[in-house]
């Protein structure tokens, strides 16, 4: 629970035992005059809109707290606060218009003491001065006594009635000033309750907005887990067939696969060239069945082109140009002779003449 909040409810509480125990006894006994009146009244009422500013503050704090049970505390004690501060705002309305009631009649009552004195004051003036002869004139002054209770002092039944009507028409209009009062506090109370509907309101949609928004950021991060999630299934995939490559040139194609090979090459050589070797066979035997005037002639034609391939393959070897003996190098000190066959025994080994 933040320090503000602690401090908004602590002076929320002090407000209200204030207003409770000083204030509303106070305008209880106002007795006037009027201005000490409406400044107390505007006291009080500034008091009480300050109540419901700070318990409106509280209740948005309390929107930010994460605990359950801290939550639930201060929701209670708010409530709690708040029914306090409508019993009192009752009652300082009752108090209020009881109170100018009060002070209006004691008013009203001051007046006519005042003026009830002051008649008093000239009819005793006016016996001392005057003569009483006849009894008429003691009915005439006693009715003019009662003239004076009932107005203003005039003789005439006249002044006396018109005195009764203002004193009325005066009541009359201090009570429809008393309830012009009342209806002033109704509206009152209507604008309260209306700035207390368009705060609602806009908080709603404020609440309103931010649950879109958290909606729109939902569904982003589930859209992102979805593609995050493609992506390492990919990594994954990728990094297994690398794995298996690995393992297929390291350990498949080092073991099995020289298997493989060497089976592949033994059923090459079984079915190629063996049948390859199968049809010289026989060709050789078709020219070895013939005369033996043929065989001479098939024996002089192998001679021939195994000369031609060893030709070939000196030719290819180039013994004249990148050997390390290179013809024509050292003219005057000898001369290398390229034997392509040795057709005239110049190379005989020493075993054949023993065999001989």
């Amino acid at each position: 629970m933040s320090q503000s909040l602690n401090s908004t409810l602590s002076s929320l509480t002090r407000r209200l035992n204030d207003l409770d125990s000083f204030q509303l006894p106070r305008l209880k006994s106002c007795l006037g005059p009027l201005d000490l009146h409406k400044e107390l009244v505007e006291e009080m009422r500034n008091d009480l809109e300050l109540i419901r500013y700070n318990i409106d503050v509280a209740k948005e704090i309390t929107y930010s707290i994460t605990s359950f049970t801290d939550k639930e505390q201060i929701v209670n004690r708010i409530r709690e606060l708040e029914e306090q501060y409508i019993s009192l705002k009752n009652q300082f309305r009752e108090i209020m218009l009881e109170s100018k009631k009060n002070i209006l009649s004691r008013k009203s009552r001051i007046h006519e003491l005042s003026e009830k004195s002051k008649n008093k004051y000239e009819l005793n003036q006016s016996k001392i001065k005057g003569d009483f002869l006849n009894d008429d004139d003691d009915d005439d002054k006693e009715k003019a006594k009662s003239a004076i209770e009932f107005g203003m002092g005039g003789d005439d039944e006249l002044q006396t009635k018109t005195n009764e009507v203002t004193i009325a028409l005066k009541r009359t209009t201090e009570l429809m000033q008393i309830e012009l009062e009342k209806s002033v506090l109704s509206i009152q109370t209507l604008d309260s309750s209306t700035q207390n509907l368009i705060s609602t309101s806009n908080l709603y949609q404020n609440y309103k907005s931010i649950l879109n928004n958290s909606n729109q950021i939902i569904k982003l991060i589930e859209k992102s887990n979805f593609f995050d999630k493609i992506l390492i299934l990919s990594f994954l995939s990728f990094f297994l067939i690398i794995i298996g490559f690995i393992i297929k040139r390291r350990i498949f194609n080092k073991t099995f696969g020289f298997l493989f090979i060497n089976l592949f090459k033994g059923f090459e050589w079984y079915f190629l060239k063996s049948t390859k070797l199968i049809k010289n066979v026989s060709k050789f035997d078709n020219s070895y069945s013939n005369s033996p005037k043929n065989m001479k002639t098939n024996l002089e034609k192998g001679n021939e082109r195994l000369d031609l391939q060893l030709n070939k393959q000196f030719q290819d070897s180039k013994i004249n140009e990148d050997s390390a003996v290179i013809n024509n190098t050292v003219p005057d000190k000898g001369k290398v002779e390229i034997i392509l066959n040795d057709q005239n025994d110049h190379i005989k080994p020493e075993w054949i003449k023993d065999e001989l």
